[in-house]
């Protein structure tokens, strides 16, 4: 930087500053001026204040009474809301931080009676899902309700008629005699639970005056059916029940033979199931359609699937036993087979499921292969059953005894295999 332009630098500093210098006494004076105003204003504010106190009091007054009103509305119209402790108002439609202070409102409560809606047949059925037969009488007899419902007095009168003593609380409807099965059928919402097999509501349509369509309407209230299916029928009557009440059916049980005629519709049958609980599968040497319809009842919808058997009398494709193991509701299993395909990973399922707690085994002639497998890891289950051939016994040395609640061994006693061996394992 020049001298010249130091000197240009420094004159205008002064002349800044200075002009501000200069500006001083008037703005002292300006804060003078309003020092002595602010005595007037403070009168006013106070007069101000006075003046509408009243009026504030009754506005204030008019919102409590406005919001007092508002809330009784909302309790009337059984709107509930939640006052929590921190003197705020919840609610599930305020998402902003802050909240406004709470209406402290006392409290009143008001007994109101319960009113049931459903209808009294759904409610008797209900009940008597937990009733043992010997109660059965004393309980209907006990019903404050005449007449009773229609499916009840059918009921009655077919116990009358006939020893229900064996169909609690599964009635197997086509058990009953022909002269009884129209009253059995008008009697269906009085039980819990029926065991409908398809082959003998097939056959009962051609015996008797009663048609499949008959049967079907006849199980519209019926809450919970298990499903008994054989290749010997035909199966549209299959898809006929499947399709009206497959939310219905909680169990199945096939039986399928080396010929499946029309596998896709059994198939499809088996996928409107998504309710089961319990699959059941007896197959002859049909490896690929035994794991079709193990696939079929496994899919993500069928979430409920907790129990698998299966019987194979040759041998078994594991891979759809697998995936299903892999599911946390897995919960029992039992297969009996000639082999297992993939039997390194059917063991380590078994082993490592998060949800199973029962398995039953028979493998008839795979020389020890696939319980050699399971020998090598430790076994957490509750349930366990086996069929012992070829020293696979071992395998009882893996079971967890602290957590084992029920043991079934079923071997051909010989020399190889005492009856004193089992004993001796657990002694072990």
């Amino acid at each position: 930087m020049t001298k010249q332009d130091a000197k240009a630098a420094t004159a205008a500093d002064n002349a800044m500053f200075g002009g501000a210098e200069r500006q001083l006494p008037s703005v002292a004076s300006t804060i003078d001026e309003l020092g002595a105003a602010a005595p007037a204003v403070q009168a006013a504010i106070d007069d101000l204040q006075g003046t509408d106190a009243a009026a504030l009091q009754d506005h204030e007054t008019a919102v409590v009474k406005e919001l007092a009103t508002t809330a009784a509305r909302m309790a009337d119209a059984h709107k509930v809301q939640h006052v929590v402790s921190t003197g705020t108002l919840a609610s599930a439609a305020d998402d902003s931080d802050e909240k406004e202070p709470a209406l402290k409102v006392r409290r009143v409560d008001v007994a109101r009676p319960y009113v049931l809606s459903l209808p009294p047949e759904i409610i008797f059925q209900h009940i008597l899902s937990i009733v043992a037969w010997k109660d059965v009488d004393a309980f209907i007899e006990a019903v404050p309700m005449v007449p009773l419902p229609p499916a009840f007095a059918s009921f009655m009168m077919l116990r009358d008629d006939f020893d229900l003593h064996h169909h609690w609380p599964a009635l197997r409807l086509f058990q009953i005699p022909d002269t009884h099965l129209r009253l059995a059928l008008a009697a269906l919402p009085a039980f819990p639970l029926i065991w409908l097999f398809v082959d003998e509501a097939w056959n009962a349509e051609v015996r008797l005056a009663v048609t499949l369509r008959e049967v079907i309407d006849a199980l519209r209230p019926v809450p919970h059916i298990e499903l008994f299916w054989t290749n010997e029928v035909p199966h549209t009557a299959l898809l006929d029940i499947v399709n009206a009440y497959g939310d219905k059916v909680e169990a199945v049980q096939f039986i399928i033979c080396r010929y499946l005629p029309t596998e896709t519709a059994v198939f499809d049958a088996l996928a409107r199931c998504v309710n089961i609980r319990s699959a059941s599968f007896i197959c002859e040497d049909c490896p690929n359609k035994l794991s079709a319809c193990i696939d079929a009842v496994t899919t993500p919808a069928h979430g409920r699937l907790h129990s698998l058997e299966v019987h194979s009398y040759g041998r078994l494709d594991a891979s759809p036993i697998v995936a299903w193991l892999q599911k946390p509701y897995a919960k029992a299993l039992r297969f009996t087979c000639r082999s297992v395909r993939d039997e390194d990973r059917l063991a380590y399922a078994i082993a490592t499921s998060r949800g199973l707690t029962s398995l039953h085994v028979d493998v008839d002639s795979d020389r020890g292969k696939f319980m050699g497998e399971l020998t090598r890891y430790s076994l957490h289950l509750t349930d366990f059953g086996m069929y012992v051939q070829f020293g696979d016994d071992d395998v009882l040395k893996r079971l967890n005894c602290r957590k084992l609640t029920s043991l079934s061994v079923e071997a051909i006693v010989s020399a190889a295999w005492p009856p004193s061996r089992l004993s001796s394992i657990f002694r072990s």
